[in-house]
């Protein structure tokens, strides 16, 4: 097992990504920058995926659930 690589996210991409590097995936909910620094001190990777994201059902599902998506969508990838 690589345990060069961490992603974050175990949805569809992050499984398919963690299957074919055969790396370290973390399903922890990261919320802010402290969280983010917890598991890649946890995980010591050289190398960090963010494969986190919502993207629901569809599109109407996203834009009823503004909160969650712009959280997944935009401010983790910040952190």
């Amino acid at each position: 097992m690589s345990r060069k690589i961490l992603i974050f996210g175990k949805g569809f991409v992050g499984t398919r990504l963690k299957e074919a590097l055969d790396c370290d995936a973390s399903a922890k909910k990261i919320y802010s920058y402290k969280e983010a620094q917890e598991e890649i001190k946890r995980f010591n990777p050289k190398i960090v995926i963010n494969c986190i994201g919502h993207t629901g059902s569809n599109v109407d599902e996203c834009e009823q659930d503004k909160e969650k998506t712009l959280c997944a969508n935009a401010f983790v990838p910040l952190i």
